[in-house]
């Protein structure tokens, strides 16, 4: 398969804003949920098939995704409920609900995230700053934890669970100790946190923002550490009319786990690739738009963890900017759409 192939999946009709994009672990089949409460399952190993292998329609909507063991899959919703997906019977099995009064949906999980490779313990967020870490075999939460912010992003290490929050807010959590951050940081950003990645090797993360910025942070809170993180400007265009840069969302970050290297995807339709370590920019991939010419928004990436296949997810997020939905829309409903970019065996390879 050619490294610049690019194939488009078939999605619902006017399919809504996407909410999560995963591939399965250790598998080829994709993983998409959507805020007019569809699942969508992909089997990628066929280019041939386009189609989806199954759609759920789900009674509540479906915000994120984390693996378990073995092929388990569990899905947080806007209801509060963690839920598994049953892949025989392509059903759902309530896991667990988080304590709160199920009619205000600021308690829904917007961040599902497995805290201990392969076991069945995640650390579950909801809108309005609740942090649980629940074990789906006894269906409760094993700790809980109200927080000062909202909470926006989060990912996990083997050792520390990273939650970036609103106000640049960015707690630091020992898996040994639930019950008080490790650290808490300020965010290398100005602007509010738009998505957050955890490096393959455990040693940091990083942070992208709604100002076409990314940055690099460590751990370990030694000032050698400390000395290393940094902030570099992405997704930016030069209006040649006004003289000024064009400043995009940076809302999907992920890393090459193979080579460690750094996808980012904006507003601008664009995915780059980045030697992150050496500040280079590698790659710069064609821009996604609709028929008519109008961007298309990238807000969800996902890889395979071989780095063969790149996922790709876009919304029509115009109503971001519009006064009213008929001035977003301008009378034309765009619906959601779903990329597969297959990757060359070095392509995520750090160029010197």
């Amino acid at each position: 398969m050619s490294g610049d192939t690019v194939i488009e999946l078939d999605v619902p009709d006017n399919l809504e804003i996407l909410s999560d994009l995963k591939f399965v672990s250790n598998q080829t089949n994709l993983l998409a949920c959507s805020w007019d409460n569809r699942v969508l399952l992909y089997d990628c190993s066929d280019v041939n098939n386009k189609s989806p292998i199954n759609v759920l329609q789900t009674e509540d909507t479906p915000l994120s995704v984390a693996f378990g063991p073995g092929n388990s899959t569990f899905i947080g919703f806007l209801d509060g409920t963690i839920r598994e997906l049953d892949y025989e019977n392509i059903k759902l099995h309530r896991c667990n609900s988080l304590s709160h009064d199920r009619e205000d949906v600021s308690h829904g999980i917007n961040n599902l995230v497995n805290v201990q490779s392969g076991t069945t313990m995640f650390a579950a967020s909801t809108f309005s700053g609740r942090l649980e870490v629940v074990d789906t075999r006894i269906r409760s939460p094993v700790s809980s934890r109200q927080c000062e912010k909202k909470i926006l992003k989060m990912d996990a290490t083997n050792q520390y669970l990273a939650v970036g929050m609103s106000d640049r807010r960015v707690e630091i959590y020992d898996h040994r100790n639930w019950t008080e951050p490790y650290q808490i940081r300020e965010s290398g950003l100005r602007y509010q946190i738009q998505d957050l990645q955890c490096f393959p090797t455990g040693e940091g993360f990083a942070i992208s923002s709604i100002d076409g910025r990314v940055a690099i942070e460590y751990f370990d809170p030694s000032e050698l550490s400390q000395a290393r993180k940094y902030a570099f400007k992405c997704h930016r265009h030069l209006d040649k009319e006004a003289q000024r840069d064009l400043v995009h969302p940076v809302n999907s970050i992920l890393f090459s786990r193979r080579y460690n290297t750094l996808f980012t995807s904006g507003s601008d339709g664009h995915v780059c690739l980045w030697n992150w370590q050496k500040r280079k920019r590698m790659r710069q991939y064609p821009k996604l738009s609709y028929s008519d010419g109008a961007t298309q928004s990238i807000v969800r990436t996902a890889i395979q963890e071989n780095d063969t296949v790149l996922a790709i997810g876009t919304s029509d997020e115009s109503y971001k900017s519009a006064n009213s939905i008929e001035e977003s829309t301008g009378g034309v409903k765009r619906g959601s759409k779903i990329y597969l970019r297959y990757l060359k065996e070095t392509e995520c390879l750090p160029k010197h």
